[in-house]
């Protein structure tokens, strides 16, 4: 017995010092070549890394001081990194699991859209990614971009046809402004939204291809944006300005205005203490179940869908509170007939068709109803009213 434990500790030892010995030879650079080239063949872009080094900084690791990933070569980097640390799991390859933990400081991403006028430029900052591969054919991985504290957490399920996926993403009060230059590349204007967003969004899906993937894709979720503006855009003054129905509302609202009221009803700019919104993923489109903006003078609310190929589909109503509606009912008398129960001005549109020319419209066709109801109603009264004095005065 006591050979048989002398055996496997000379083997233990030996198998040790053989892998120190291995170590202590091993040169990652020497596999850099056949590295760049699989990964450029696997990824269809051209992969450059930098120098590759073993690490015991935190447990057996390879430390890669710059990847950058090329669409063309006269372009700057799609993708560059400082730093990435990988550090593997040495016990669980052993249970024929792969576990991988990432940490990756100083990401950046430079792409330019043939069909944008701008390019894109986001620094993503310092990002850690670990991955779980189990030996029943799934991959679990969890996501942080610590800049923006976005987590993102899911599985793939790799062995099945068609290939299974779901997910679940966390965003936790992220300061929108830092988002300036997704803004300005995706409106191709200054401009954008600011405010601190916070919001989940789980899903699931299947499918190699990008049509099979977003034809299954399923999910649900809210996005909670507080204290922000939505820059070069302003609803109030969009609808309003395009009820032709009442005459002189556009010239009673280019004249002199409160200060209170200025911002609201001319300003540039749409100033806000909450949008909040839900909404579902289904048969190819985002299904808006409810969406509530509230500003200092005025809430929005809306519902609606969006189908992914790029039509829009969207119903709402603004209704200003009260004392901006009495304000503007007094200079223009017709808008009383657009006032609810609390005497709120209430002005239903609409937003369809393809998101390329879709336009905010107001419900012209309510709007033009209720103006004429409210003024037949008041026209009767005065004409009742008239008609009782004169027969009064004849008795």
């Amino acid at each position: 017995m006591r050979w048989i434990a002398l055996f496997f500790l000379v083997l233990f030892l030996a198998l040790t010092g053989f892998f120190i010995f291995f170590l202590s030879r091993f040169n990652p650079n020497d596999y850099r070549p056949y590295l760049e080239s699989r990964l450029s063949e696997k990824l269809g872009m051209r992969v450059s890394l930098g120098n590759l080094s073993l690490t015991w900084r935190g447990g057996l690791g390879i430390e890669v001081d710059r990847i950058s990933l090329f669409q063309s070569p006269s372009e700057p980097p799609l993708l560059n990194t400082e730093d990435v640390l990988l550090h593997f799991d040495s016990l669980n390859l052993f249970r024929f699991k792969f576990v991988l933990k990432t940490q990756v400081t100083g990401v950046r991403v430079h792409y330019r859209d043939p069909a944008k006028k701008l390019p894109l430029d986001v620094d993503l900052g310092n990002i850690e990614l670990n991955l779980d591969q189990s030996s029943t054919g799934n991959l679990s991985f969890v996501t942080k971009l610590l800049n923006y504290n976005l987590k993102f957490k899911g599985d793939v399920f790799y062995s099945e046809k068609p290939l299974r996926f779901k997910g679940k993403i966390w965003l936790n009060r992220l300061d929108l402004s830092s988002l300036g230059a997704v803004w300005q590349w995706v409106r191709e204007e200054s401009g954008g939204v600011s405010g601190i967003a916070s919001g989940e969004f789980e899903f699931a899906g299947s499918g190699e291809k990008e049509l099979e993937i977003r034809k299954s894709l399923t999910g649900k979720g809210y996005l909670e944006v507080r204290e922000g503006v939505i820059q070069n855009f302003n609803m109030v003054d969009s609808l309003l300005s395009r009820i032709s129905a009442i005459p002189g509302l556009r010239d009673a609202l280019l004249g002199s205005l409160p200060p209170a009221f200025q911002e609201v009803l001319t300003g540039r700019d749409m100033a806000f203490n909450l949008f909040h919104a839900d909404f579902v993923i289904q048969n190819d489109e985002l299904v808006l179940q409810a969406l509530n903006f509230e500003a200092p003078h005025y809430i929005v609310q809306a519902q609606g869908t969006y189908a992914f190929v790029g039509n829009a589909d969207f119903q709402g109503k603004l209704e200003l509170l009260k004392e901006i509606s009495d304000f503007l009912v007094h200079r223009v008398n017709e808008l009383a007939g657009l006032n609810n129960a609390q005497g709120h001005l209430e002005i239903p549109f609409s937003y369809r068709g393809p998101i390329s020319s879709a336009r905010l419209l107001p419900d012209t066709g309510h709007v033009i109803k209720k103006v004429v109801l409210t003024e037949g109603a008041q026209l009767l009264e005065r004409g009742l009213e008239a008609l009782s004095k004169y027969a009064g005065e004849n008795k």
